[in-house]
């Protein structure tokens, strides 16, 4: 059983509804909580610091309005994991998956080899690696779309106290791309992947 953190855009009510009634079918999922606070103590970089500081090979341009939303409500989610001391889900509002496979990945979790911290389980941008279950991402890239996650609390420590004490220079899944390395994360993917972004399919609208 895990705990799922929900990350929401208050007023989209129909995704909202959809991934909570596909929650709600799981049996593995012990509790649900939504995230949609916009405001947390997480800064944001400035074009000049982004020049400055990212390497040539990462995106230089200032984080979106939409992104900075989604990442203090996931910045908020990395502290509650730490928190609450236990490996746990992270999904945003726009996943879509079949609640069995999702059952059977959280059964399966305990299999996932003991060096691990963040592991993403979804299909998001195509991105795959090669081999099935879970597999370790030794590429210099680690991350992928943030929509389907499970994080190791120590490493949700980790990534809270790094952010408190930096700032965001990228989305997301850039910028975690870029913490990963500064922080020698172990990255697992879990293939093939069991989730859908409703937002890259078509389902919903891009809010970014």
């Amino acid at each position: 059983m895990i705990k799922v953190y929900l990350i929401h855009k208050k007023g989209l009510i129909t995704r909202l509804h959809k991934v909570i009634d596909l929650l709600c079918t799981c049996n593995m999922v012990e509790d649900i909580e939504i995230i949609t606070s916009e405001n947390s103590n997480l800064k944001f970089s400035t074009a000049a610091e982004n020049a400055a500081i990212l390497p040539p090979d990462f995106p230089h341009r200032v984080i979106s309005d939409g992104n900075k939303s989604l990442y203090h409500k996931q910045f908020r989610a990395f502290e509650k994991i730490a928190i609450e001391g236990k490996p746990a889900i992270i999904f945003e509002d726009d996943v879509l998956f079949d609640p069995a496979a999702v059952d059977a990945f959280i059964t399966n979790l305990h299999t996932i080899p003991s060096d691990w911290e963040f592991c993403f389980f979804g299909t998001g941008c195509n991105l795959k690696l090669s081999g099935t279950g879970f597999v370790k991402n030794n590429n210099k890239f680690k991350s992928k779309c943030t929509d389907s996650m499970v994080i190791h609390p120590v490493a949700a420590r980790i990534m809270f106290n790094d952010l408190k004490n930096d700032k965001a220079y990228m989305a997301i899944d850039w910028d975690l791309n870029y913490r990963f390395i500064k922080l020698n994360t172990v990255v697992y993917w879990y293939e093939p992947g069991i989730t859908a972004q409703g937002s890259q399919n078509g389902t919903y609208p891009s809010l970014c």
